[in-house]
């Protein structure tokens, strides 16, 4: 019997050196299924440096992040090159905790089709709901072009002004 779902979520203010052994912990679950990260852990990977280890029975990866900006696309990227069987993607960010942050933009449609993401080939549903910044588009732009067998994909940007007025303020 394997390891069918984990979900891994560190804390806002947690001690950087609380988690150097996050790659080592990511590595034990490498056999799941489904894996759900927070957008802490992933930055935690990148600090680590790059997943080597390859995540070939992963087929949904799952991605709370607070949004993608420039700091968190080089360890997503790290990430998603070793899951090539990879079917669904979900990348949630959190509305509230929107921060107009201008270094969200550096990543092109471009940028990421010259990474040769092998999952891309094999994407079949792909949901995003983010918050901020050009990054979220150009991915989207990059799934929607090169994503052969996409079927299916939902795309949320929530904005300042959407969140304000639904919110009642």
């Amino acid at each position: 019997m394997s390891l069918e779902k984990a979900e891994i979520f560190l804390k806002h203010g947690v001690d950087n050196n609380d988690f150097s052994n996050v790659l080592e912990v990511l590595c034990s679950v490498c056999r799941a299924k489904v894996l759900i990260l927070s957008g802490e852990m992933t930055k935690a990977l990148l600090r680590e440096g790059p997943v080597s280890r390859p995540f070939d029975d992963i087929s949904y990866l799952g991605m709370h992040i607070e949004s993608l900006d420039d700091d968190i696309v080089p360890a997503m990227v790290s990430l998603l090159r070793g899951m090539p069987n990879l079917k669904t993607l979900y990348i949630k960010s959190d509305p509230s905790l929107f921060i107009h942050k201008p270094e969200a933009c550096g990543f092109n449609k471009e940028f990421w089709k010259s990474q040769n993401l092998a999952f891309i080939g094999q994407l079949k549903e792909a949901t995003m709901e983010l918050s901020n910044g050009n990054n979220e588009l150009e991915l989207a732009r990059y799934m929607l072009e090169d994503a052969k067998n996409l079927k299916e994909m939902v795309f949320t940007l929530f904005t300042p002004a959407i969140n304000s007025y639904s919110s009642g303020k």
